[in-house]
């Protein structure tokens, strides 16, 4: 079972609830209002949490491997999963509407190719840039990518580490990356 817990200066202070996500969970993401939890794990699926209700409301099921991180989008529209299997899909968060399309996955939007995963099997992470124009992501194959969010297409490929890339991130103001490594550097990046 996973705990959501609560600490204090004075001590540990109990939980507030306690959701069985059944298998391990590798990532999690609050959406926008605080009343909905996404949780990621080794069965592959992205898990839908009603704070609220105290219940899963729905999953999302694309993944063929397990889920390394969640990244909601700037807007809060939006739901980055990267996952072992060298994919990271876009879903769309936005409420339900009356006629829309009921088949599996309606919610997936995009999907964003390129960053490896290896047998070290790291929960490698991706994010946004602050203007939802971008993601990025890690790779096993010691790069950084970045991509363009509304084609998917690939408009970096960084080279630099000497192992697996864990983190990027692109600076809220400037054209500027940060990606942290095995190789335990930290590298930064000026983009053009």
């Amino acid at each position: 079972m996973t705990e959501v817990q609560s600490f204090s200066i004075c001590g540990k202070k109990k939980s507030i609830d306690t959701f069985d996500c059944m298998y391990q969970c590798t990532a999690v993401a609050w959406s926008d209002d605080g009343l909905t939890v996404y949780t990621g794990g080794i069965d592959n699926d992205i898990k839908i949490w009603d704070v609220r209700q105290r219940k899963r409301i729905g999953a999302f099921e694309a993944h063929d491997d397990t889920i390394t991180h969640l990244s909601l989008s700037p807007d809060g529209l939006h739901l980055l999963s990267n996952a072992m299997d060298m994919r990271i899909h876009c879903w769309d968060l936005r409420p339900f509407i009356a006629n829309e399309n009921k088949t599996p996955n309606a919610r997936l939007i995009k999907t964003f190719m390129g960053a490896t995963h290896s047998e070290e099997q790291l929960l490698l992470r991706c994010n946004w840039s602050k203007d939802g124009k971008y993601i990025c992501s890690g790779s096993s194959n010691r790069m950084v990518y970045i991509w363009n969010f509304h084609d998917t297409k690939l408009k970096y490929s960084l080279p630099g580490h000497d192992a697996s890339v864990n983190e990027v991130d692109l600076h809220p103001t400037e054209n500027v990356v940060v990606s942290g490594g095995s190789d335990r550097k930290l590298f930064l990046g000026e983009l053009h």
